[in-house]
């Protein structure tokens, strides 16, 4: 199968993975540092997080069409992890 990109469904995603783990790459010294700091759990998984913040930003977008405000990612975050 093609996806709507024209790419076969395996190779877009490979390309989605890897730029996902670019980004990941990129982005786990943030977590770490907040760790450290005490804000966020130290058992708290990075790429969970992420996944649902990005879920949550692609829902309000692409499905609600609302506009994502500044201080979204936060709010997703407190509302998912324990204080």
């Amino acid at each position: 199968m093609t996806s709507g990109t024209g790419l076969p469904d395996d190779e877009l995603a490979a390309l989605t993975r890897d730029f996902f783990a670019d980004r990941f790459s990129r982005e786990q010294p943030v977590f770490t540092r907040a760790a450290a700091r005490g804000e966020l759990p130290v058992d708290a998984d990075p790429m969970l997080l992420l996944e649902l913040i990005a879920g949550a930003v692609r829902m309000r977008v692409l499905f609600r069409r609302e506009p994502v405000p500044a201080d979204f990612a936060r709010d997703v975050v407190d509302a998912v992890l324990p204080r």
